[in-house]
């Protein structure tokens, strides 16, 4: 079985998509959270508390998987916003499955 080669890159796809007009396939996207950190060897605490990282582990994955886009997250996802107020100091949990 072959995959049929795409006809668009994913920035033609959205743009059509955008537009309501015919696109070669579903666009794929992700959403690069834990997932992405575990899949380039970041521990998850990683993404949330280091943007530059957040954004290498989403280009990365999404480069491996041919996504079309990727959605990235922030620690405010994570974290209730009533930790946020100042003077708190926020502490990321382990999450890391080792």
């Amino acid at each position: 079985m072959s995959l049929k080669k795409d006809k668009m890159t994913g920035a033609e796809r959205f743009t059509a998509l955008l537009k309501r007009q015919p696109v070669d396939r579903v666009s794929v996207s992700g959403f690069a959270g834990g997932y992405a950190a575990i899949n380039v060897g970041y521990e998850i605490r990683d993404v949330y508390t280091n943007p530059q990282k957040m954004i290498d582990a989403a280009r990365w994955t999404a480069e491996q998987y041919d996504w079309d886009g990727v959605m990235c997250g922030d620690v405010g996802m994570s974290v209730p916003h009533t930790y946020f107020r100042p003077g708190k100091t926020v502490r990321m949990p382990d999450l890391s499955p080792n």
